[in-house]
């Protein structure tokens, strides 16, 4: 009898396996908030902080209500440079959160 399985490249048996543990998740946070931190510089990054992505959309914690308009007004420009970097296209709006 024979196999007709063909070998797996290990490649694509560690990204299973690392999705499976929860490291791509991981760093996709560690991109997300690196590139957050370029994009809207170190004050306001020192102001806001990157939450959970659901169903496309992406929390973002802010200290006050100000820094909302005016990453709203960005908005566009982060979610394209935010799924750039992830190489995806998981990223459909952002979402600010008063904390």
């Amino acid at each position: 009898m024979q196999n007709s399985r063909q070998p797996e490249r290990i490649g694509k048996i560690l990204t299973r396996i690392m999705a499976r543990r929860g490291f791509q998740r991981q760093i996709s946070q560690e991109v997300l908030e690196t590139v957050w931190g370029k994009m809207v510089g170190e004050t306001l990054a020192g102001k806001t902080r990157i939450g959970s992505l659901r169903r496309g959309t992406l929390e973002v914690f802010i200290r006050h209500k100000i820094f909302e308009q005016e990453l709203s007004f960005r908005q566009a420009e982060l979610v394209q440079a935010l799924n750039a970097a992830l190489g995806e296209n998981k990223i459909k709006r952002l979402k600010f959160t008063l904390v």
